[in-house]
């Protein structure tokens, strides 16, 4: 457990090249790197540079160094050989060095089984500040990245519409996946279900903004109120304040089941948290068959010539996050879980009047 009295102050604050976001939620399993990875695949994808700093010993958002034939099914690891996340940490090797591009505009810096080596160099020097560091002099390095308007064109149009098309993913040679970026649009920093780890105390001070994947499970509600509480807490003395952009509701199933239960999660969400709540993401096997496959869920539907919703709905949150204002073909809009987010927001604005008249 870390001692929120021992975390000396920030020295300085240096406006970055990049926006980085970091995944965070205190339980696993509920699709966090999942989330993490897609929304910066779909991101790459599209024509930004953007950057998966693993810091998880599970390691899962580094095995996208993997490549599988599809054909053959046959996979080839390409190794990391200039060194991993726990040699930045260690101050080994800068972020720059340690980043491969595994796809075309789509690096990752890769975790190892040796992680933990890094979480302990943290604690014995109590620097809570070292990613926040690391990611400065990265920043430093990197040349400004072109305007979105000159690359996107209509990015800030309504009438802008997008289809799965658009998203193009290619691996890269050998010698690209030893190439580091020239400039990074994006920074996704998957962690593992920790709170009170020292790598995710420090991870936490090094960004700008936070995503929180959301399980159906009970007592999620008061959890999740733990957590953005504990958040905000963490940032109170910081002159770097994190914002949280959003939580996302996670494997979502509308079956006779289940449907009244997480609906009422759904409903509360947008109750409780309505500056926070994202589209659900529904509940898609080809998530977890991609992964099983060392792929990319892109990769896989595009493979299968599969009808993904899940697909859809996380390319849609990566879309929002980038500032986009058109619209996603083919997104499907969900009347149970529209109407469970209406009734929330009814919800939430008859308390906020009945606050209101107690004040008077």
């Amino acid at each position: 457990m870390v001692d929120q009295g021992t975390l000396d102050p920030v020295i300085a604050f240096i406006v970055r090249k990049f926006i980085t976001f970091m995944m965070a939620l205190r339980k696993g399993g509920v699709g966090k790197t999942t989330i993490g990875v897609n929304v910066a695949v779909f991101l790459a994808a599209l024509g930004f540079h953007v950057v998966i700093i693993d810091g998880d010993s599970q390691h899962n958002a580094s095995e996208l160094s993997i490549i599988r034939d599809p054909q053959s099914g046959r996979v080839r690891t390409r190794p990391y050989s200039n060194g991993t996340f726990r040699h930045a940490i260690l101050e080994e090797e800068s972020l720059m060095k340690v980043s491969y591009q595994v796809r075309k505009n789509l690096w990752v810096v890769p975790s190892d089984d040796k992680l933990d080596m890094g979480r302990y160099h943290i604690l014995n020097k109590k620097d809570f500040d070292i990613i926040q560091r690391l990611l400065d002099e990265f920043s430093e390095a990197l040349e400004p990245a072109p305007p979105v308007v000159e690359r996107f064109p209509g990015w800030s149009s309504k009438s802008t519409v997008l289809d799965m098309s658009h998203f193009k993913l290619e691996h890269t040679s050998d010698e690209e996946f030893m190439t580091p970026p020239t400039f990074v649009d994006f920074v996704f920093m998957d962690t593992p279900p920790k709170e009170d780890d020292e790598l995710v105390v420090a991870m936490t001070y090094g960004t700008d903004k936070i995503l929180v994947p959301s399980e159906m499970a009970e007592f999620s509600i008061q959890g999740m109120r733990q957590l953005v509480n504990s958040l905000q807490a963490r940032f109170a003395n910081r002159p770097r304040k994190a914002e949280i952009v959003g939580i996302i509701p996670n494997k979502v199933m509308h079956v006779p089941r289940s449907a009244h239960y997480e609906l009422d999660y759904v409903r509360s969400l947008w109750q409780y948290f309505p500056q926070f709540a994202l589209r659900p993401v529904h509940f898609d096997v080809a998530l977890s068959d991609a992964q099983t496959l060392h792929t990319t869920t892109l990769e896989y539907v595009k493979e299968k010539g599969l009808n993904s919703r899940a697909t859809r709905e996380i390319a849609d949150i990566a879309l929002r996050l980038s500032g986009f204002k058109g619209r996603l073909a083919g997104l499907q809009s969900c009347q149970y879980c529209t109407q469970s987010a209406k009734e929330g927001i009814e919800r939430y604005r008859a308390a906020q009047a009945q606050k209101a008249e107690q004040r008077t």
